[in-house]
């Protein structure tokens, strides 16, 4: 009995794994313009984000800077630890903590 060749079955494998390569790289294709995309937007968004922020850090740094801003916020947290050590003082030597109160949680919010 003769035997058949059975080139045509490798061969038909073959295609199959060719067909299945080209459907990769056509998938991984279309994924990396999709990133190239999304980059694309990205850097547009990142581009139109840095001109108003920059605008806005040059003036921070430069009222940063400044004598007045050194004194601000030194008398913040002066009149912070003041409030802390007066705070502290009355609830040490009062006994109802609900006296003022009120008037200590406004003050703790304002700071």
């Amino acid at each position: 009995a003769e035997e058949r060749p059975r080139a045509p079955m490798i061969s038909r494998m073959d295609s199959a794994a060719e067909g299945e390569a080209r459907l990769k790289a056509e998938r991984m294709s279309l994924h990396f313009e999709e990133i190239e995309k999304a980059d694309a937007q990205k850097q547009e968004a990142v581009e139109l984000d840095t001109r108003m922020p920059a605008a806005c850090q040059r003036w921070a740094d430069w009222c940063l800077k400044t004598q007045t801003a050194h004194i601000f916020f030194g008398l913040v947290v002066v009149s912070n630890s003041f409030y802390l050590g007066v705070q502290l003082e009355f609830y040490a030597n009062t006994k109802d903590y609900s006296a003022f109160s009120d008037v200590f949680m406004s003050l703790h919010i304002i700071y």
